[in-house]
């Protein structure tokens, strides 16, 4: 495991001035293709952002290296963790051993998230006037400019996630167990004057977290989760703790979603999606010892059926990669 925090040196350290109100958080895992963008957006909102931490994954291609070039080009101080494959909410976790200066909200950020000018002073301002919110963010789409529904989402059902389990992706949109959230008229405004929604849930993919609802040395996400869900409990964990979660209505980042994952999923992220399911219930949802197990059940089945579906694409770029070398 390489563990020891790296702390990029610039050529003019004095130019580099820590003066934001966030902190940034961004865990890669084979991200090279998203990292010039990533940067991008930070420079697009450095006046904000005090520190960024990059925690990688265990990257195998060139994912450290872009790192290192593109945070040279922004005006805030970067640090690289370098660690093992410990899963999204590890990798946060990891975090921890950064030397970002605490009492910060973070702004949990994917390295394939390009920011919108404008948009961390939007969920700064939320969080500013809303004390009670435990995360902003704001809406995203993807790069087709179509909108990322995973932005506005509501808390999973224990019907709906057991109709999912079983159908999956077949599930019509309104029985889905991380169903969008119907837009709606936002009902409040910020002390800048920017019309704020209130979500049940929203994505990990960028979230301003309070500092007072889960500070960076918590590790900020459920670490029962490996990948997928830890965002959605959450959310949940908010909810319980009588706090809210908000979305200011500004024009909206970019998403380039499944660059780490992809499409299909590999065996091991396609189990974490799977398991994340089923602790999401065990957690929170379920009322007994039989449901659970029935839901336990209705997981698998769809789980074994997932992996017979990809299993000819997997086949098929093994053959290509064999081809390739």
């Amino acid at each position: 495991m390489r563990s020891r925090p790296i702390t990029l040196q610039r050529e003019h350290p004095d130019d580099v001035l820590a003066t934001g109100q966030v902190h940034v958080v961004t865990v890669t895992y084979n991200n090279v293709a998203t990292v010039d963008r990533f940067f991008s957006g930070i420079a697009s909102c450095a006046g904000q952002i005090h520190t960024v931490t990059v925690v990688d994954n265990g990257s195998t291609d060139d994912t450290v290296a872009r790192v290192r070039e593109a945070a040279g080009r922004v005006r805030v101080p970067v640090e690289i963790i370098e660690n093992e494959n410990t899963g999204f909410a590890g990798g946060y976790f990891a975090a921890q051993r950064s030397a970002a200066p605490r009492g910060l909200p973070v702004l949990c950020l994917n390295p394939d998230v390009q920011l919108a000018s404008g948009a961390v002073e939007a969920m700064v301002d939320v969080l500013d006037s809303f004390p009670d919110a435990a995360v902003a963010t704001v809406p995203l789409m993807e790069s087709d400019g179509t909108p990322d529904t995973a932005s506005r989402r509501r808390l999973p059902t224990l019907g709906a996630s057991m109709v999912y389990s079983v159908l999956g992706r077949v599930t019509p949109a309104a029985l889905r167990y991380n169903k969008r959230e119907k837009d709606s008229v936002p009902t409040l405004r910020t002390k800048g004057g920017r019309a704020v929604s209130a979500l049940q849930a929203t994505t990990g993919a960028m979230m301003l977290v309070a500092a007072d609802f889960r500070p960076l040395d918590d590790g900020i996400f459920d670490r029962d989760y490996w990948m997928y869900g830890e965002d959605l409990q959450l959310c949940a964990d908010a909810a319980a703790a009588g706090r809210s979660v908000l979305i200011a209505e500004v024009s909206p980042s970019v998403h380039v979603k499944g660059v780490s994952s992809g499409r299909p999923r590999s065996r091991r992220s396609n189990r974490a999606f799977h398991d994340a399911m089923y602790d999401y219930a065990r957690k929170n949802l379920a009322s007994s010892k039989v449901v659970l197990a029935v839901v336990r059940v209705g997981v698998e089945a769809h789980f074994a059926l997932s992996e017979l579906r990809a299993m000819p694409t997997r086949r098929r770029r093994a053959q290509a990669r064999l081809f390739r070398s």
